[in-house]
């Protein structure tokens, strides 16, 4: 009866056990496995609500106090687990290689103590504490033993994309920034793809290994050109996928406090980015986005780093009008000026276009191709993507990622809906570092001008934003908890209002939103 009574109560413990290894494992693959970008994430306030560290300091505490209450607690979470199971809101990892095996060492790392305990007859309330430490540092200890396959994986994955380039010799364009990178790159892939065949890396795969598998998964035998998205949190990053796919054009896109916190300061950004126009082939081509102060710098390095590089400036554009399903605008070609249009939503996306239209010229590309090319644009993935719901609501869906620069664009785009509520859901910028203060702020005075109502479902943020609203403060609701978040989206969905989603805000906010039908 004894040993049936600890069966029973490994298994209630082990239920909120999965519940929290799933969670922290997600959130590790979220941030890419990166211990950098974690830590930073969990010494914030998001992150401590995100991975529930009140709620596990409180179990540590019982573990040592009180039995009783602890077992109460757990309990508690199970019961918890059980109703997210069923409302869909449990947090969980893609179940890839790597993300299957950090699971199963927290489980097993865990669970262990507890078994030994009901093998060798010792007192559960003795071990338990183990387990919950075990609990907490596998997730690390997963990732650790993992590095060696992973690795392995690199190196057998980026040898097998570099056989495939050197084999090919597809020219390289490789695209990097701060923002813009994955919207410029899809401008420059589609508009060359009116005259050549071209590959592209697909998605966020912006890493050394994620560009390697793009490179194997979609370069051809008849691939012309590979468009090459370079992302990066530190110096170093850049020039590792350079000497992959040994670019011969590339773009700069603009340079701001993107993950600042990170980087540690916009000089160490500058350099990283600037990895991309060291390691140019010969006569190759550096573009820069002039409209950028910081790109500017750049220009004027990279003319004394080689008379052999050719350093362009985006061909300069104009708007001339704009709805809420695309801009008109011209652009400018020495003297002449030639009149397009494109399905885009932002204006900072025909700056982008500014310079995918240039590489595209200087590659062949015929303005008759390009005007095409133009019209028949697709935004990325949750880039400004906006549809109408059957309730009457628009939805403005930037939430693939937030930058300073999209964000104010964003809500430039609101101001085409003159008569509609405009409603704004958001946790804010992230990894912004000591600027994080400043942006928010200014966004805030930004958002007093157009929006009727502001949801923050990150606090860490409030204070700044609030600031900024000043006496417009009101329109400032925080909204951290997913059941009144969701009844507030459902309220609002049949209300004719324009709803942006900007950043990565909750999953509820998509579930809600995906099961109203959109107005076709």
């Amino acid at each position: 009866m004894v040993q049936l009574v600890k069966i029973t109560l490994i298994l209630v413990w082990l239920f909120q056990a999965l519940r929290q290894g799933l969670l922290w494992s997600y959130w590790l693959q979220v941030k890419e496995y990166r211990v950098d970008r974690f830590k930073e994430f969990f010494f914030s306030r998001r992150g401590a609500r995100e991975l529930n560290l009140p709620l596990i300091g409180l179990k540590l505490a019982l573990v040592l106090f009180s039995n009783s209450l602890f077992l109460i607690l757990i309990v508690l979470l199970d019961a918890y687990f059980i109703f997210e199971i069923l409302s869909h809101r449990a947090r969980r990892p893609i179940f890839t290689q790597r993300g299957r095996r950090l699971v199963l060492t927290a489980l097993f790392l865990s669970l262990s103590p507890l078994v030994l305990s009901f093998i060798y007859k010792v007192e559960l309330s003795s071990v338990v504490g183990i387990s919950e430490i075990a609990l907490l540092v596998s997730p690390f200890l997963g990732i650790l033993w993992t590095i060696p396959f992973v690795e392995k994986a690199k190196k057998r994955d980026v040898a097998r994309a570099k056989e495939i380039l050197e084999t090919i010799k597809p020219i390289v364009i490789g695209v990097t920034g701060s923002y813009g990178k994955s919207t410029t790159k899809e401008f420059i892939a589609h508009l060359l793809s009116q005259k050549y065949k071209v590959a592209k890396t697909i998605g966020s795969q912006n890493t050394v290994l994620g560009v390697a598998r793009c490179i194997i998964d979609g370069v051809r035998a008849d691939t012309e050109f590979l468009v090459v998205e370079m992302g990066a949190y530190k110096k170093g990053e850049v020039r590792a996928i350079s000497e992959i796919v040994r670019p011969s054009i590339g773009v700069v896109t603009g340079i701001e406090p993107q993950h600042l916190s990170l980087f540690g300061s916009v000089e160490n950004i500058k350099a990283a980015k600037f990895e991309l126009i060291e390691t140019l082939a010969d006569n190759g081509m550096a573009i820069f986005n002039f409209s950028n102060p910081f790109c500017q710098e750049l220009a004027k390095k990279a003319r004394k780093l080689s008379k052999r590089l050719s350093v362009l400036d985006y061909y300069q554009t104009k708007i001339v009008s704009k709805t809420i399903n695309g801009i008109s605008f011209e652009v400018y070609e020495g003297k002449d000026r030639k009149r397009l249009y494109a399905p885009v939503m932002g204006e900072h996306f025909v700056e982008n276009l500014g310079g995918a239209i240039l590489i595209a010229r200087k590659l062949g590309v015929s303005w008759e191709k390009i005007k095409k090319g133009c019209k028949t644009l697709e935004m990325p993935d949750k880039t400004m993507a906006v549809y109408k719901l059957k309730g009457g609501s628009y939805i403005v869906d930037d939430s693939y990622n937030s930058t300073p620069r999209g964000f104010s664009s964003a809500l430039a785009y609101l101001r085409l809906f003159p008569n509609s509520e405009k409603v704004v859901i958001t946790p804010g910028v992230i990894e912004l570092g000591s600027v994080s203060g400043g942006v928010h702020r200014k966004l805030g005075k930004e958002m007093a001008m157009i929006v009727d109502e502001i949801i923050l479902t990150d606090s860490e943020f409030e204070r700044d934003l609030a600031i900024g609203l000043g006496l417009k403060r009101n329109k400032l609701l925080v909204m951290k908890d997913p059941i009144v978040l969701e009844n507030k989206i459902k309220g609002m969905i049949n209300k004719g209002s324009v709803i942006l989603l900007e950043g990565k805000v909750p999953k509820i906010v998509h579930d809600c939103i995906d099961s109203v039908p959109k107005d076709e």
